[in-house]
């Protein structure tokens, strides 16, 4: 927006006899564009409790100016991850940053790292940049711990038994684990069927719990357990 600035000139004349207006007044047209504004992404913790994020000009204006900003869950982030926020922005004469803080929850689950977005507009004597910053909230849970039950003690009957892999707590990740069988006393291929290598997967909602099937081979030697 183009301003008009004034000045005057003043003459004094050398006699009583005044020949004409004493002062004159010139119009100054301002011809600058207004600062460009722009937003800067950021990364937290979970444990940090907030995110904040940079709102620059790129120079400083004579003029107050403003803008508002809003928060948008589009990215992977849920609105439980992050207190939704909205304001404005007032940047007095020669200002050149101001900073936006977003609260971000804590939570217990095993977890991505989760996106949210925040965007400005309404843009007051003011330009408008890269107005789209991305928020990075951090996972800092540990994942679960995972566990094997033995297999109880069996007579060789020629059945299936199993023995079940445990997760201690529910995952928002994919969770792998390999597995085999590897001989003790019993020996595979005379004892047991083997089994393995196997790549386990639990997909985020799946139970906590798998099973893996042994064969028991029956034959008619006696030996040692």
């Amino acid at each position: 927006m183009s301003t008009m600035k004034t000045s005057r000139f003043y003459y004094q004349t050398q006699s009583m006899l005044l020949l004409g207006p004493t002062s004159a007044t010139v119009q100054i047209t301002d011809e600058d564009l207004p600062p460009t504004v722009s937003i800067a992404d950021n990364t937290s913790s979970e444990s940090d409790g907030s995110i904040t994020f940079t709102v620059s000009l790129d120079n400083a204006s004579e003029k107050d100016l403003s803008l508002t900003y809003s928060t948008m869950s589009s990215g992977t982030a849920e609105t439980t991850d992050f207190v939704a926020a909205t304001g404005t922005l007032n940047f007095t004469a020669g200002d050149l940053t101001k900073n936006i803080t977003v609260m971000i929850n804590d939570d217990t689950t095993d977890e991505d790292n989760e996106t949210f977005m925040v965007v400005l507009g309404s843009y007051q004597d003011v330009r408008q940049g890269d107005d789209t910053a991305i928020g990075t909230i951090q996972d800092n849970d540990n994942g679960p711990v995972i566990s094997i039950a033995d297999v109880p003690t069996i007579n060789e009957v020629g059945a299936v038994q199993t023995s079940r892999v445990s997760l201690s707590e529910a995952s928002e990740k994919t969770v792998q684990v390999n597995y085999q069988t590897q001989d003790g006393t019993a020996l595979a291929n005379n004892d047991y069927n083997p089994v393995g290598p196997v790549t386990m997967t639990f997909q985020p909602g799946d139970p906590l719990f798998q099973d893996i099937p042994l064969v028991i081979i029956q034959d008619n030697r006696d030996e040692q357990k």
